[in-house]
């Protein structure tokens, strides 16, 4: 890839390179979905919590009223704030996953491009000791 290539082109093969490589861009309707899911059981998670806490925490509440509280809302909101976040989680190492080999393709492309200007101007220079110019043409 040449430096004068336009922005266009190297986003056409960027976007080729990313398809032979297989990995899915982060717009994917399956990692949005999930992304969005972990966020929603995170949020009922969170509500089951607060309402486990103000259903125990009321006036005259006995204490095996406290632990059913504490097991329904408490204890279940807690597990779904936690499966919520695993799958957010999930999501985003996805989305880091995709810019990441992003990232590796193009310096990949830079590095070849390196080796090759390298070669270039290790072919157009002249070997050390060699006379130069009109010495080298014998005049």
């Amino acid at each position: 890839m040449t430096p004068t290539a336009e922005p266009a082109d190297r986003a056409e093969q960027l976007r080729e390179q990313v398809a032979r490589a297989r990995i899915r861009g982060p717009g994917a309707r399956a990692e949005q979905a999930v992304r969005l899911g972990g966020a929603g059981v995170m949020a009922v998670g969170m509500v089951l919590i607060v309402a486990g806490y103000i259903g125990a925490s009321g006036p005259g509440v006995s204490l095996n009223s406290q632990i059913s509280y504490l097991i329904s809302g408490g204890l279940v909101g807690l597990g779904l704030v936690a499966i919520g976040a695993a799958l957010y989680l999930r999501a985003w190492l996805a989305r880091q996953r995709y810019w990441l080999a992003r990232i590796a393709l193009e310096n990949r492309e830079h590095a070849e491009a390196i080796v090759a200007a390298i070669s270039r101007l290790e072919q157009a220079s002249p070997a050390p000791g060699r006379p130069q110019g009109r010495a080298a043409a014998g005049q």
